[in-house]
This record gives structure tokens, C-alpha cells and sequence, in this order.
């Protein structure tokens, strides 16, 4: 069969609005939506029942090449201070979680920003 799409959503800037309003679909609700359009879901952080860890293997994953990325969804303002370190916005050991979704999008098929503060903020 054929593979089904992969997604991963990431949140930026202490954003969580567009989940939030996701999760208010019905008919077919978010979940029924993802499973008809063949979408696995690696990761959201309102979604996702697996701990923070699991978010942080297919990461490594994803950009070792183990792991295809289809779609990033980015949701909330991407984190560059102070001075352009990211650190307001810490991904995890040390690095600026501009850092990681930078490279994320750099082996995503499509990125697409979800929302007025990814894509303004």
C-alpha cells in the first residue's frame, strides 16, 4: 500500500489558538479528518498522548533521514531573541527552537504556516 502522509505540527511562540480552533471541527472532527485525508499525525502537543521524548526521537528522526516529514505545520511566532539566539524560545539542550524547525523545513515537503502568528508574528 501506499504510505501515508506525514505531518508534524510544532508550536512556536506560546501559540496554541489554531489547535485549539482545530479542535472545535465536527463532521468529520480532527481526528476523523487526518485519518480520511491519510495523514499520521506524528506529533502535535495538544494531540499527542506520547510523552515530550517521543517528540524529540522522531525529531532526530526526521532530520537524520530515518524518518520521512511530508508537512510541518507551524503554529505561533518563530522565537528569535536575544539577539538572534532563540533562547526565549528553548527547544532543548541549549538551542533555540528556531534552530530546530529551520532544519525541519529545510527536509519537510510542504511547511505551512498555521495561523496570523506564524505567518506574521
Amino acid at each position: 500500500g501506499r504510505r501515508m502522509t506525514t505531518l508534524l505540527w510544532m508550536q512556536a511562540g506560546a501559540c496554541g489558538g489554531d489547535t485549539m480552533s482545530l479542535l472545535c471541527a465536527s463532521d468529520p472532527d480532527v481526528g476523523q479528518l487526518f485519518s480520511l485525508a491519510g495523514i499520521d499525525l506524528l506529533w502535535n502537543p495538544s494531540l499527542s498522548t506520547e510523552p515530550v521524548g517521543e517528540l524529540h526521537r522522531r525529531v532526530d528522526a526526521i532530520l537524520d533521514g530515518r524518518l520521512a516529514l511530508d508537512i510541518l505545520c507551524i503554529e505561533g511566532s518563530i522565537v528569535t531573541g536575544p539577539a538572534g539566539t532563540g533562547m526565549y524560545d528553548r527547544w532543548r539542550r541549549g538551542v533555540g527552537r528556531h534552530t530546530i524547525i529551520a532544519a525541519l523545513a529545510g527536509k519537510a515537503r510542504h511547511v505551512v504556516a498555521m495561523g496570523s502568528c506564524a505567518a506574521f508574528g
